[in-house]
């Protein structure tokens, strides 16, 4: 057989072997295409950007995690106060499939990635961050990026925000001392060394609530011109959570819970600061830098 003939007919067949790889691999995630590390990824759709992640760039992208069957993960790890996702990008992390996916994108674009959970994020920098997974070996990501900024324009954004948040927080000060020297209600005019507005109601003549306690609660919420946003009227509906543990309720409501007894009833006035802060309630029914006041009674001291 002649020596060339022998090399193109090598490279035939190697080129055929790998084109069967692939299309093996393709069938594994019907739509879905692989890259060399495994990622898998479907494009729904192509923006209008032109440009991908460079070094140090900062991306805000929708991001959604879910298990290989559809059910929905819940990661807000990234999220900011509009609620995006914002990351940090640089080339040295797309050795970590969550930071390659994202390479992928130019402005405007969405894809859904499919991905090892092992091989997802840097643990050791997001501590905790796997623990949603519970352990699956893949997850799927949907990504959206929304805007791709170069560190100038972060900057700028950043500043300006920063600004915005500073001239809300003056505003909200104005509000709370005219509610403090035209309101009927009997909260004292300091606050103590937490920020707290607290006036006792009621008196119970149980124990006093201290961390490690299981307390149940009836409360309403309400913005400084009356109208509630949230309240538990019954006894089926009151909230229970152990005292002292993060994440349970908001600060200013567990620093009051501090100062009752079971059976008290209590009113509070809360700040930002120790309410829903800059970037308002989940559910956007309490906006950023937002004073609310809070009736207490304490159910139960366990």
């Amino acid at each position: 057989m002649h020596t060339s003939f022998k090399i193109s007919y090598f490279l035939v067949l190697f080129i055929f072997l790998i084109a069967c790889r692939l299309e093996k691999e393709k069938e594994r995630y019907p739509g879905f295409s692989p890259t060399k590390s495994g990622l898998y990824y479907h494009r729904h759709n192509i923006g209008e950007g032109k440009n991908y992640p460079s070094e140090n760039d900062f991306l805000e992208v929708q991001l959604q995690f879910k298990k290989m069957n559809d059910q929905l993960i819940p990661v807000s790890i990234f999220r900011n106060e509009k609620g995006l996702d914002t990351l940090h990008f640089s080339q040295e992390k797309t050795k970590f499939q969550f930071y390659e996916a994202l390479s992928l994108l130019s402005e405007g674009d969405s894809c859904t990635f499919i991905m090892s959970t092992h091989l997802l994020f840097d643990t050791t920098n997001f501590s905790g961050i796997l623990i949603p997974f519970n352990g699956d070996s893949l997850v799927k990501m949907e990504a959206k990026l929304i805007h791709l900024k170069t560190p100038k324009q972060q900057e700028i954004e950043r500043i300006s925000y920063q600004r915005l948040c500073a001239e809300l927080a003056a505003d909200e000060e104005l509000v709370l001392n005219h509610f403090l020297d035209t309101s009927s209600q009997k909260f004292p005019k300091i606050p103590d060394e937490n920020g707290l507005y607290f006036y006792l109601l009621k008196k119970g003549n149980g124990k006093a609530a201290k961390a490690g306690d299981a307390i149940t609660i009836r409360y309403t919420g309400t913005f400084l011109n009356g109208e509630k946003f949230d309240n538990s009227t019954y006894e089926k509906e009151a909230l229970s959570f152990k005292l002292g543990e993060p994440g349970q309720v908001i600060k200013g409501i567990e620093l009051a819970i501090y100062k009752m007894r079971e059976g008290d009833i209590a009113k509070v006035l809360l700040p930002s600061s120790l309410a829903f802060g800059s970037k308002g309630s989940a559910g956007g029914i309490v906006s950023p830098f937002k004073t609310v006041t809070f009736a207490l009674e304490i159910l139960k001291i366990n």
